[in-house]
């Protein structure tokens, strides 16, 4: 049975940092529209770090998330 569930089982410690360390990062439609939404000490923070070198180099911005970003963005501004 774990092995039918076992995303919802803790992963090791290892296995998170190298996780964090280097996956590849894609960001909901919702997350680059929230630049609108929110103050602008908030979106240069979120920018900044979304720029750092470590980042930067992982961020992967599929087709579909920029078509539903270009669709939406004029509504939320």
């Amino acid at each position: 049975m774990p092995a039918r569930f076992k995303h919802y089982l803790q992963l090791p410690q290892a296995t998170l940092d190298e996780v964090r360390a280097d996956a590849t990062i894609v960001l909901d439609t919702n997350i680059w529209l929230h630049c609108y939404r929110c103050s602008q000490e908030r979106r240069e923070q979120l920018l900044r770090i979304l720029e750092s070198p470590a980042i930067r180099s992982r961020l992967w911005l599929p087709h579909q998330i920029a078509e539903e970003f270009f669709r939406s963005r004029l509504g939320v501004i």
